[in-house]
């Protein structure tokens, strides 16, 4: 019997004995003994597999009550054969045990046993000691320290069978530790030495030792599996060209399967008429292109062996997700510090789907990655907040870590009793929420948009478009008229040749905005593509004038009522106001708006940008004469197209809405009604939206270097207290050591650049002294840049702090940017697509500039749990000595009675084995099946595993044609549960 066959011994056969778990990192004590290292070839005999692997994480050993052996002491002495006893072996691990085992020191104490004995006539008690001479005199005797007892080194490792004896007993299974009659002819020392099955261990033992250590290429197991080795990498040739072309579906975001993917091979001969799919029609053009493996192997192979199912695609699609998410994983787990991101959609298929995205900063960058889609079914605070704690704690991620949480502000996300923020803030009050700033922007420009007169005309452009877009008749129109009138434009302002530079530039800004000729939907929820809709309208205006003129002419009853309708409504002096006044107050927006959704970010960034809009809109406040008679004048300009006058409306006595406020005039009337609300309304929702993000960035601003110069440490005192843990031991006054000298070097560096100004001597001209001036003075003013400056040999807590500050939440851009790839991913056709084959696809596409690495792949493709319940063959030409031979097998190694033609094809049943070798798991696919697949891929996987394909449990198996059930008569095929 193999030691991994058999278990440890158990204390429970001893009641004075306690059973202590040990977990450790044996890599971190004996590297020798846990390597994973392995030769170039694998050879094919259970003595010396060198594929094999064992997981010593967790073991379980035996002490006596009164050993005063402490576990830092047994962890040091895992080259111990007692630790090792019912585990998996290595060969390194075997050499290891076998040469470097553990041996008692000068001043070891060795055990010994007492027995009573008649002398003299008197009883008395003999203690009989082990000695280090029996360990001597026996060479393949071992002590083993933690189970305080003897083994044979050789029966350990290398015995396999016991001819008559249902157990191997002392020295092998447990340890001889009753030391009364070791030596003498009925010893058991000698006893054990004369058993055939130890002779037969010392053999194989020394033969191992001495091909490991000197002539590997001298075993014979080695010679006889170059065969196996060779099938083996041509197996893995298979399917690389299918990996591939998947790989290359997903990131070009084509569908793989076809009305009909799962009939005949794809060889030309056999090629359907029926749309079979991209990925199988990929499969046929790389065929026709010359790929000869591929050809032969969907040729000879048998069809429930081709590797090109539905099934085996979802198997392939979600291990490469998988270690892509792997990926993303290490990168958080080296960074340390993370941020939950979280936003809600629904899907096609009416499903309420989550999108788990995280950032972190690695390398002075920060990063924002997509982890998964999750289905949603309980949509409240606690419900989410379950969703999110199990995601994270799934991924092998720690929450001690988590700083930060990005959400929207809906109620069950951002309440601060039920919401899911505050449940998480309860249970990790270091978890920080920061509401998404860019629905808190947008939603601040829509505050500012309340008013009446700004409503009616964004509903305006809303409908025209509508009206213009809903027919192709008139869509045609309007593209015309606009090529005609912008090619006029164009003109007047290239025959304005006496012109300065700048109004040059103005001319040519001026052309590219006339080749427009389609107008933009107002949208929405994105203020941005709202700007770019009111920008177009504004300068597509003549347009609009000129089809709307022509439709009250039409024949077209319909067409002609709305057209005199929405010509009277362009046609008020309101819109004419109101247009240039939303277009200019969406043009300083648009910019901040595009810098919120950008993922490098950072809250010291975004407040900066904030605080630079509210500055310019309160001086415009301020001042807005100057401002304004620019937008009136425009809106006069507007008027020549409908030939109408602006003119003040009817004021009533009684004043009852805020947009009737008297005036003498119009030009009065309409800065009092419409411009100078529209910048209160705008300034006050600003603020208003924005106060938390401000406090946030109130302690964050004080180890920025632009900012630390009026900052004391009490400012940093509120952050100190949230993130403590994260700090170094006595973190108060060593956080406010290093607080003083990162403030006095940045206040260093402005003093020493005021005091020595550059000497024009120094420079060429004077345009370089006040640029390298400014050069000199620029202070880093974000978070990641002052990171990035910050040396963490001199300032480790202000590093920590400064990485805590970078990696909170600004906006939920990212999560709604996986919403696009959900919708190109989940289609009206493909709705019934399940949440593992979307994560997989979304990884796929997300990441396409990520390299799958294809032997990976097949790896851990070969690692998965393949249940075989029937027999399969690979068939091919008698005459051709290719890489496939026939070979029938079943999950037992034993092979079929028979086998009938195949009346059903089931393209889930694939297995690929050797020719005229029974089926070991053990040894054809050279991974061990009892260690437990993984979860996260690694990123790193050995290249040494044979392919073998499940078979689906919903589909009866359904027979096979073998060349050797041409000749002989049908039999049906046993199946065989594993």
């Amino acid at each position: 019997m193999p030691i991994c066959a058999r278990s440890c011994p158990s204390a429970a056969s001893n009641p004075s004995l306690k059973e202590i778990q040990v977990i450790s990192s044996w890599s971190t004590t004996l590297p020798s003994l846990t390597s994973s290292s392995t030769l170039s070839t694998t050879p094919a005999s259970p003595v010396l597999s060198l594929t094999s692997s064992s997981s010593a994480s967790s073991i379980q050993l035996n002490m006596s009550e009164n050993d005063n052996v402490t576990s830092e002491a047994l962890i040091l002495c895992t080259n111990d054969i007692g630790l090792w006893i019912g585990k998996r072996l290595t060969d390194e691990q075997k050499y290891e045990l076998i040469t470097n085992h553990f041996k008692p020191d000068k001043g070891f104490v060795w055990p010994y046993k007492e027995r009573k004995v008649v002398k003299n006539g008197k009883s008395i008690v003999q203690k009989r000691y082990l000695k280090q001479s029996h360990v001597d005199e026996f060479k393949w005797l071992r002590y083993s320290q933690f189970h305080k007892g003897l083994y044979c080194i050789a029966c350990c490792i290398f015995a396999t069978s016991v001819t008559g004896v249902s157990s191997f007993g002392k020295l092998v299974e447990k340890p001889l530790n009753d030391y009364k009659y070791l030596l003498g002819n009925n010893g058991d020392l000698l006893l054990h030495q004369n058993k055939q099955y130890h002779s037969d261990s010392i053999a194989k033992m020394n033969n191992f030792v001495y091909i490991y250590s000197k002539k590997p290429e001298a075993s014979i197991e080695l010679l006889m599996d170059k065969r196996s080795q060779n099938e083996i990498l041509e197996n893995r040739a298979r399917l690389k060209p299918i990996i591939e072309t998947i790989v290359f579906c997903r990131k070009q975001n084509i569908a793989p399967r076809g009305h009909r993917d799962d009939g005949n091979t794809i060889i030309e001969s056999e090629a359907s008429l029926a749309n079979e799919g991209n990925f199988r029609a990929l499969l046929q053009y790389r065929i026709q292109s010359g790929d000869e493996v591929l050809k032969k192997h969907l040729e000879r192979c048998n069809k429930n062996a081709t590797y090109i199912s539905k099934t085996t695609q979802n198997q392939l699609i979600d291990i490469i997700g998988k270690l892509i998410l792997k990926q993303v994983i290490e990168e958080v787990k080296q960074a340390q510090f993370f941020t939950i991101l979280l936003d809600e959609t629904t899907d096609i298929a009416n499903i309420e789907q989550a999108s788990l995205c995280i950032r972190y900063i690695l390398n002075d960058q920060i990063h924002e990655r997509f982890l998964m889609f999750i289905p949603v079914t309980d949509r409240s605070g606690a419900g989410l907040t379950d969703l999110i704690i199990k995601s994270i704690l799934d991924l092998g991620l720690d929450l001690a870590f988590c700083v930060g949480q990005g959400y929207d502000g809906c109620s069950a996300m951002s309440g601060h009793i039920k919401g899911c923020q505050a449940i998480i803030r309860d249970k990790y009050p270091h978890i920080l929420y920061v509401h998404c700033a860019s629905h808190s922007f947008n939603l601040a420009i829509s505050d500012s948009c309340e008013i009446r007169s700004i409503q009616n005309t964004i509903g305006t452009i809303k409908e025209i478009y509508n009206f213009i877009r809903s027919s192709s008749v008139r869509s045609e129109i309007f593209e015309r008229l606009a090529r005609e009138i912008n090619k006029k434009r164009v003109i007047v302002l290239s025959e304005n040749n006496e012109t300065s530079s700048i109004q040059s530039l103005e001319n040519s800004t001026s052309e590219v905005r006339y080749t427009k000729v389609k107008l933009v939907n107002v949208c929405a929820t994105r203020w941005v593509e709202r700007h770019i809709a009111v920008e177009t309208f504004n300068c597509l205006f003549p347009v609009v004038v000129e089809l709307l003129t022509n439709l009250m002419k039409s024949k077209d009853k319909e067409s002609s009522i709305r057209s005199n309708l929405f010509y009277g409504a362009i046609s008020s002096s309101e819109f004419l106001c109101s247009l240039p006044m939303l277009n200019k107050l969406l043009s300083f927006t648009i910019n901040v708006a595009r810098s919120l959704q950008n993922s490098k970010i950072d809250l010291m960034n975004c407040i900066s940008n904030i605080e630079d809009i509210l500055q310019v809109m309160q001086m415009m406040r301020n001042e807005p004469d100057e401002e304004y008679n620019y937008l009136f004048q425009e809106a006069q300009d507007l008027c020549e197209y409908t030939e109408t006058v602006i003119e003040m409306p009817r004021i009533s006595k009684r004043q009852i809405n805020r947009d009737n406020i008297p005036a003498s005039s119009a030009y009065d009337y309409f800065k009092l009604n419409i411009f100078i609300p529209l910048l209160d309304h705008f300034l006050v929702a600003i603020k208003d939206r924005f106060s938390e993000h401000v406090q946030k960035a109130a302690a964050i601003s004080c180890l920025v270097p632009k900012y630390i110069v009026d900052k004391s440490y009490d400012d940093l005192t509120p952050a100190i207290e949230i993130y403590n843990n994260f700090l170094s031991a006595g973190s108060d006054v060593q956080v406010k050591s290093e607080f003083l000298l990162w403030k006095k070097r940045w206040m260093n560096i402005v003093t020493e650049t005021i005091s020595t100004p550059l000497s024009p001597s120094s420079c060429s001209n004077t345009t370089t002294i006040k640029m390298k001036q400014k050069q000199e003075i620029v202070l880093p003013d974000t978070v990641i840049d002052a990171y990035a400056a910050c040396p963490e040999a001199f300032y480790p807590n202000i590093k920590i702090l400064l990485k805590i500050f970078a990696t909170l939440p600004v906006t939920t851009a990212t999560t709604e940017r996986t919403f696009s790839v959900l919708k190109f991913l989940k289609t009206y056709l493909r709705s019934t697509m399940s949440e593992t084959r979307l994560n997989g696809l979304a990884m796929m596409y997300i990441y396409r500039d990520v390299d799958v690495n294809v032997d990976a792949v097949i790896d851990e493709f070969a690692k998965s749990n393949r249940r075989l319940k029937k027999s399969d063959t690979i068939v091919i030409d008698d005459n051709d000595d290719n890489i496939y031979p026939t070979a029938e097998v079943t999950r037992d190694g034993e092979l079929p009675e028979g086998a009938t033609e195949s009346g059903i094809e089931d393209n889930d049943h694939d297995v690929i084995v050797g020719k005229n070798k029974k089926y070991d798991p053990h040894r054809a696919l050279n991974i061990d099946l009892n260690e437990k697949s993984i979860q996260s891929i690694p990123t790193t996987l050995p290249m040494t595993s044979q392919l073998k394909e499940p078979v689906s449990k919903q589909v009866e198996t359904s027979p096979v044609l073998t060349e050797k059930s041409k000749k002989s008569k049908k039999k049906k095929i046993i199946e065989k549960q594993e």
